[in-house]
């Protein structure tokens, strides 16, 4: 999935239970607009790593990961502004 246009964070999590309890990673990282790409890259690379590594380690276990990404949008703000009475 490519980053949306005016992305500015992205969260990535990993999430299961082990044996040995619940596990719970959230991996998150700013966008700069030169650079989101990559960083964003780089952040799901290190979210696949990471979630190989817990399956290899954990092969009882079930893994789940997800990607979030914060962004603005041109236009009214959400939600928009209480008015004044």
């Amino acid at each position: 999935m490519a980053m949306p246009a005016g992305a500015q964070r992205v969260t990535y999590t990993i999430s299961g239970y082990t044996d040995d309890g619940e596990v719970d990673i959230t991996l998150p990282a700013g966008l700069d607009p030169a650079q989101g790409d990559r960083i964003d890259a780089a952040m799901e690379a290190a979210a696949n790593l990471l979630l190989s590594e817990l399956s290899a380690a954990f092969p009882e276990a079930s893994f789940g990961a997800g990607r979030r990404y914060d962004l603005t949008t041109p236009g009214e703000p959400w939600p928009a502004p209480a008015e004044e009475a």
